[in-house]
């Protein structure tokens, strides 16, 4: 569902002001967001944008200087779920917007205002599934990867912009290899434990194998029918974590260390909360492709 898709929001602060904003484009001329500290205060760095872990309390904006909460109004229950996963709060000024992605499992894509892709530089150490699924991402050809960057569960990022200029989408693609990439990820942790990130260093096997199962995720994202009810089923046959799909015989056939097909089912069993977690972050994707948050 993509298009000229308008969404009517509404910011607390300024009462009766409701503002539209369009899915096509952004406003030009924007400020580039700036790299923050913990508490979200612009420390002056020439990075794009940057993001860092946020724990969200019962008071979602406190910390200065985004202390004015911004809230979409959503036009159906699928919305009205999805809301609950993003906080968004702005400066009293209205200049500059904070977004805290506080899912487990859904993957947004800021693709308004437009900033380039994030760096090698700017993946955090933790958690370790963040670097693998941004190493897949690039790896992608630039003409199929989506515009924007993307905001991973339980990120935050500080864009200097008016609330109205700031647009966050889902895409089906990114999803599944998210997917696919924190499926992965897990595995390796519950068999490595404490070496997981040994095993998950850039450069090593078993990272390049989780890569590349991710990226076979994202084509299997861009094939399911928004209609299908049970997505994380067929990622889970695609990838052959049941049968033999591209992304169980590479494991097969390489062998990483700390990484087996049969690690990667027991992370996705039908009946596990993470499965659970990732089916409908996957279904909502597939069902409900943009939703501005101003």
């Amino acid at each position: 569902m993509t298009g000229n898709l308008r969404r009517t929001v509404a910011l607390t602060g300024l009462v009766g002001l409701l503002l539209t904003a369009c899915s096509e484009g952004t406003d030009a001329g924007v400020q580039p967001a700036v790299a923050t500290s913990a508490a979200g205060v612009a420390a002056g760095s020439s990075s794009p944008h940057d993001v860092h872990a946020f724990a969200p309390t019962a008071d979602q904006c406190t910390q200065e200087p985004f202390t004015e909460q911004l809230i979409a109004e959503p036009e159906t229950s699928l919305e009205r779920q999805l809301q609950q996963t993003l906080v968004a709060c702005s400066t009293r000024a209205f200049d500059a917007v904070n977004v805290r992605n506080t899912s487990s499992h859904v993957l947004w894509v800021v693709d308004g205002p437009l900033y380039p892709y994030w760096g090698e530089h700017e993946d955090p150490v933790r958690p370790l599934a963040i670097g693998v699924f941004r190493d897949a991402v690039r790896a992608l050809p630039a003409t199929e990867r989506p515009q924007g960057f993307t905001l991973e569960p339980g990120r935050s990022v500080t864009l200097q912009t008016p609330p109205e200029a700031v647009h966050l989408s889902l895409h089906p693609g990114l999803q599944a290899m998210w997917t696919a990439a924190s499926m992965g990820t897990q595995a390796v942790m519950n068999r490595a434990r404490t070496s997981a990130a040994t095993y998950l260093g850039r450069g090593k096997p078993t990272r390049g194998v989780v890569v590349a199962c991710a990226l076979d995720g994202f084509e299997v994202g861009l094939a399911i029918p928004d209609y299908e009810d049970d997505p994380i089923g067929v990622l889970r046959k695609a990838l052959g974590i049941v049968g033999n799909g591209d992304c169980a015989q590479r494991i097969r056939a390489e062998k990483p260390p700390a990484l087996a097909v049969e690690d990667m089912a027991k992370v996705a069993k039908p009946r596990s909360s993470w499965a659970k977690g990732a089916q409908q972050a996957l279904r909502s994707a597939l069902r409900l492709v943009q939703m501005v948050v101003t």
